[in-house]
């Protein structure tokens, strides 16, 4: 998934994610990557379906509401909805902060939040949080710090900020030039570009 290969990450993480019928695991984690990585291909429909199904089950992990609230805010719909999944996120990942592999994902809920609250309209309430989002990111590893760098860079494009998101999205290409992650990032330059003058 990682390094960008998503029809061979969908035949990997398929049989894991579904049952002998078809029948999406909606409380398996590989259920959560195999529609990430639907989201990677752009197909955000599909993608959408299977996290709606998961959070309408009791889950032991936020993954599920995360991704939806991703995924919405990739389609720009729903903006509010996503806003509250991801509160609702942070919310129950504060509650039990203890691994390094917590705070990354609570750093990551944040940053998502702060693009929900861009796409909003509430530039200083994004902002902040943005900022929030990079206090404990000297522990991250590289793949999650140019995550971060990618969603810092959504924030300030939403907010109107081109130069500071244009530079955001190069420092995720320089940090991790592949998958998912890098993939975002280029489209994002290229719109940016694309909106020049």
């Amino acid at each position: 998934m990682e390094a960008g290969r998503f029809d061979e990450s969908l035949t990997v993480f398929k049989p894991l994610a579904f049952d002998g019928n078809g029948e999406p695991q909606l409380t398996s984690v590989e259920l959560y990557f195999y529609a990430t990585v639907l989201m990677n291909q752009d197909r955000n429909a599909e993608a959408q379906e299977l996290f709606e199904a998961a959070i309408r089950v009791p889950q032991k992990e936020e993954y599920f509401h995360y991704g939806l609230a991703d995924c919405l805010l990739s389609q720009n719909k729903e903006t509010e909805r996503a806003c509250g999944l991801v509160e609702s996120v942070i919310s129950n990942l504060l509650k039990n902060a203890k691994a390094v592999r917590e705070r990354t994902f609570i750093a990551h809920a944040m940053a998502l939040h702060a693009c929900a609250l861009a796409s909003s309209g509430r530039h200083e309430d994004a902002e902040a949080r943005i900022q929030e989002a990079w206090t404990t990111s000297e522990t991250f590893d590289v793949y999650n710090k140019a995550a971060l760098w990618h969603m810092s860079g959504v924030v300030w494009q939403t907010l109107g900020d081109k130069a500071k998101a244009r530079e955001a999205f190069q420092q995720t290409l320089t940090l991790f030039p592949y998958g998912g992650v890098a993939l975002r990032a280029q489209k994002r330059l290229a719109e940016i570009e694309a909106n020049r003058g």
